[in-house]
């Protein structure tokens, strides 16, 4: 593998890694990242273990852990030394040391992996968890067939050298039931990274992504270590970076007269500690120590004790003069102080390689977590320390960070400064303008229905529609919901594989007559297109159907066009679903805009917005307030499936308005970015009369 296929692995391992400890941390259960049937809450997390599978292991709550093998690109192969031979023997290894233990493995990959792997062997573990008896008279495609084959002579060699006997039926089916091939696209932007910043977001997180960024850097960390976390660490490491005070009510804000800014909030330092100390070295009379303020996994390192600082592993007890953020504030302080300074010998110990300290992951989240301690002081005119208000000019902007006293950040008279109060500057106005979720909104049940929806959105950015850009879709109303019929159609490959008329992300089932239809229009247009050599096919990802010469222009980078060498009925079954299809709803989750007071939808000149991503609400609200639309407060209400979408666009719909997903307006209130949903059969409706009074 070159260099960068090597450093996009691990980046996705991460990734992967930083998945688990989010949903260990916000107690989320992992049962629907392995489509398995036990719910499973982590309890600890362990990095590049002792175990034959490696790379990432968990616990759960409920007695029973998964060992995951990440790869984010693999082919079937049965050529030893092969990526794959290497994950069947770690399998291998692991079902031999374990046989009875409620341990699982899982193999974790992208839709970038081959799609015998993909469907076929996730098909062969999943067909035997839920019928091992009659397993071996399911019907498999000739691809399907073929993987299966592979992974038996594989399976057979791998056991002949682990345990030194070839497995029998009941090891066969012993092994497929604890194995398990887990798709998670977590790259960045993708539905899933979105669903982890929500859970972090409400965990009480002001900046998701940077806890997000936080830890995936700590995973290599951990991982470099082969370390483990269980959740009281994970609690300790992030809660650290949490406000957890009481915050100030809305109705306060309005009250504050002062807010505050250190020379601009922006440039408070917070990844390093700078401090004025009573020299432990004879030869001087004080030291100026600059240190980093955090380790390598983010845990503060600077030790206090009392009013001293902790130095070294000895535990050297080093009175402190004065405590801030930066050396200009330190020099500040000692040049107000030049009668007691200008004749005392200071020894000056600066901290190597420590310039961009301000850009690692610790230090930009906890400056997020310096921001919320800011705007929850419910008296920010008033000392911190003795409560009365600050005239002087001078007042002192701090923040106070020691093992016996409750965080803060505010003024505090210089007189009553104490010496491990972190001065990071004076206090200027300052307002707060950060975007809030509205009240009341569902965020947990939006995070559910996004672990398996919005695959419309997932296929066009996560949900981020460029500014300048006109798209427009179209929604069908005679959508049938829960169809029981037991056929389908299925397409043939000229490269051996299959695909399936697909609706919304699923396989379409049909009643035979409408299958047969359909197939009989297919092999039509199938012939036709031949004719014109310009035959119809799939892309290999986003599954879109049509002429080569269409595809070609559409497709992405990392698609391959396959045709199509024909259509026949097929018979459906439940398994097809688990394995083909992309999606529990393919527009769900969204929210729609409502007028808190009178909780009817939003209305901006004709159009009712829609919005795919909650973390932009205040983005497009802001915008919606500056074209003019007016400033009442506005709410979500959640759109958790396909059938609730149905019945809002239907009413929308009959209402004669038109429904708008992610609006931006200019200054003249003119639409110049947005999803705009039309109706695909008022369309074909509106196109037949016309086409009709043109005869």
């Amino acid at each position: 593998m070159s260099g960068a296929g090597t450093n996009a692995g691990i980046e996705y391992q991460q990734r992967v890694a930083s998945l688990l400890l989010t949903y260990q941390y916000g107690q989320m259960d992992i049962s629907g990242l392995l489509s398995f049937h036990k719910p499973g809450h982590i309890i600890e997390t362990r990095f590049e273990t002792d175990s034959p599978i490696d790379d990432i292991g968990v616990r759960c709550q409920e007695n029973w852990g998964v060992d995951f093998q990440v790869k984010r690109v693999l082919s079937l192969s049965e050529e030893a030394g092969s990526e794959f031979a290497k994950v069947v023997f770690q399998f291998v290894a692991t079902f031999a040391a374990t046989p009875n233990a409620e341990t699982y493995f899982a193999l974790v990959t992208t839709t970038d992996a081959s799609a015998k792997i993909r469907y076929g062997l996730r098909k062969i573990f999943e067909s035997i968890r839920l019928n091992d008896v009659g397993f071996a008279k399911n019907p498999l495609t000739k691809s399907e067939s073929e993987t299966l084959a592979l992974f038996r002579r594989l399976l057979d060699q791998t056991f002949l050298s682990v345990a030194g006997k070839k497995p029998s039926k009941d090891d066969f089916l012993a092994f497929s039931k604890r194995a398990f091939v887990s798709i998670i696209d977590i790259e960045p932007g993708m539905p899933l990274e979105n669903a982890t910043l929500m859970i972090l977001k409400e965990r009480g997180f002001a900046r998701p992504e940077l806890v997000w960024s936080l830890l995936i850097k700590n995973s290599l960390h951990y991982a470099s270590e082969r370390m483990s976390i269980n959740r009281d660490g994970l609690d300790a490491l992030l809660n650290s970076f949490k406000l957890t005070t009481p915050k100030v009510q809305s109705g306060q804000e309005s009250n504050q007269s002062v807010t505050f800014e250190a020379i601009g909030t922006q440039t408070v330092a917070c990844g390093k500690e700078v401090l004025l100390i009573k020299s432990f070295d004879s030869k001087y009379d004080y030291m100026v120590v600059e240190l980093f303020r955090f380790d390598d996994a983010g845990q503060k390192k600077v030790r206090f004790k009392g009013e001293k600082l902790l130095l070294t592993k000895d535990n050297i007890e080093c009175d402190v003069i004065f405590r801030c953020s930066s050396t200009t504030r330190l020099q500040a302080f000692m040049v107000g102080e030049v009668d007691k300074f200008q004749k005392a010998r200071v020894a000056i110990l600066p901290a190597n390689d420590i310039a961009d300290v301000e850009d690692t992951e610790p230090a930009k989240l906890y400056h997020t977590y310096f921001d919320e301690l800011v705007r929850a002081n419910p008296k920010p005119q008033c000392c911190l320390h003795c409560g009365k208000d600050v005239l002087e000019d001078d007042a002192l902007f701090v923040e106070i960070d020691e093992p016996l006293l409750p965080a803060a950040v505010g003024l505090v008279h210089p007189r009553c400064r104490r010496s491990l109060d972190r001065v990071v500057g004076l206090a200027k106005p300052q307002r707060d303008a950060t975007g809030k979720l509205p009240p009341g909104f569902d965020l947990s049940g939006w995070i559910k229905a996004l672990e398996r929806g919005q695959a419309l959105m997932g296929g066009i950015q996560a949900g981020f529609v460029p500014k300048g850009c006109e798209a427009r879709i179209a929604w069908s109303s005679d959508s049938e919901y829960d169809p029981d019929y037991r056929f389908c159609v299925r397409f043939l490959l000229v490269n051996g594989s299959v695909k399936y008329s697909y609706e919304r992300g699923k396989v379409l089932r049909l009643s035979r007559a409408k299958a047969e239809y359909q197939v009989k229009e297919f092999t039509k247009l199938i012939e036709q297109q031949r004719t014109l050599n310009d035959p119809c096919c799939f892309t290999s990802k986003s599954l879109a159907f049509g002429p080569y010469s269409l595809l070609l222009r559409v497709k992405a980078d990392d698609e391959e066009i396959v045709e199509i060498s024909l259509a026949e009925v097929a018979p459906y079954t439940e398994l097809l679903s688990k394995l083909y299809d992309s999606c529990e709803n393919y527009y769900a989750p969204m929210a729609i805009v409502r007028d808190v007071a009178s909780e009817l939808p939003l209305c901006l000149r004709g159009l009712i917005p829609l919005i795919s991503n909650p973390l932009r609400f205040s983005e497009l609200e802001a915008n919606w307030r500056d074209a003019g639309f007016g400033d009442k407060p506005l709410n979500l209400k959640v759109i958790k499936d396909d059938r609730d979408f149905d019945n809002w666009m239907r009413t929308i719909f009959g209402d004669g308005f038109h429904p708008v997903i992610d609006p931006l307006f200019d200054k003249n209130q003119k639409l110049v970015s947005g999803l705009i949903i039309q109706h695909q059969e008022a369309m074909m409706a509106e196109a037949l009369r016309q086409k009709e009074a043109k005869k």
